[in-house]
C-alpha cells in the first residue's frame, strides 16, 4: 500500500503496486476500469471528491461516480503523478516524475524555477503561505505560491542529510 485516503462517504480507498482499492463491508475491492497499476498518491479535495495519481495519469472521481482522466494530452507535463496537494484557493498542485503542475479551471501550468523537469516526491502547503516541495535528488524546495519563477532551494549544502525527499 503506498497511499490511503477516506472520502466524505467515509469509505476508504488505498492506493497499491498494482491498482487502487475501496474497503467495502470489511473487504477491499478493486475498481472496476481502474487500471492494474502503481498508484503513488490519493487526495480528497476540499469539495470532498477523490484523485488518485498513477503510471498512466491523475484521475478525478466524483461523488456522482464519474472519473476523469487528465493525462500529457490535456497538459500535464508526465503521466506518472506522484504527489498531490490541493492549496485554500482551489489550485490542485500535482507532482509527476517529469515537473511540478498546478491545475486550476481544468488547465495545467508548468511551475519552472528548476522544478519543470524534477521529479517531484512530496507536496506540503502552508494555509496563505509557502508550498514545501520534496524531489528526488535536486532538494527541498519553498515556492511562494503568488510566484512560480523563484522557488528557494535547500540542499545538503544548507544542511540536509540528503537530497532526496520522500515525505
Amino acid at each position: 500500500v503506498l497511499t490511503v485516503a477516506e472520502d466524505s462517504q467515509n469509505r476508504i480507498w488505498a492506493g497499491t503496486r498494482h491498482g487502487l482499492v475501496r474497503l467495502d463491508h470489511g473487504s477491499f475491492v478493486t475498481i472496476p476500469g481502474f487500471p492494474k497499476e502503481a498508484v503513488f498518491c490519493t487526495l480528497i479535495d476540499h469539495s470532498g471528491e477523490l484523485w488518485v495519481g498513477s503510471r498512466s495519469g491523475l484521475t478525478h472521481f466524483s461523488d456522482s461516480g464519474r472519473s476523469i482522466k487528465f493525462t500529457t494530452e490535456s497538459g500535464l507535463s508526465s503521466n506518472t503523478v506522484l504527489s498531490l496537494f490541493e492549496d485554500e484557493d482551489g489550485t490542485l498542485w500535482v507532482g509527476t516524475d517529469s515537473g511540478l503542475n498546478a491545475l486550476r479551471d481544468n488547465r495545467f501550468t508548468l511551475v519552472g524555477g528548476g522544478l519543470q523537469t524534477g521529479v517531484i516526491n512530496a507536496l506540503y502547503g502552508e494555509p496563505k503561505g509557502p508550498l514545501w516541495i520534496g524531489t528526488g535528488g535536486t532538494g527541498l524546495f519553498r515556492l511562494d505560491r503568488a510566484d512560480f519563477k523563484h522557488p528557494h532551494k535547500y540542499t545538503v549544502n544548507d544542511g540536509l542529510v540528503d537530497n532526496s525527499i520522500f515525505s
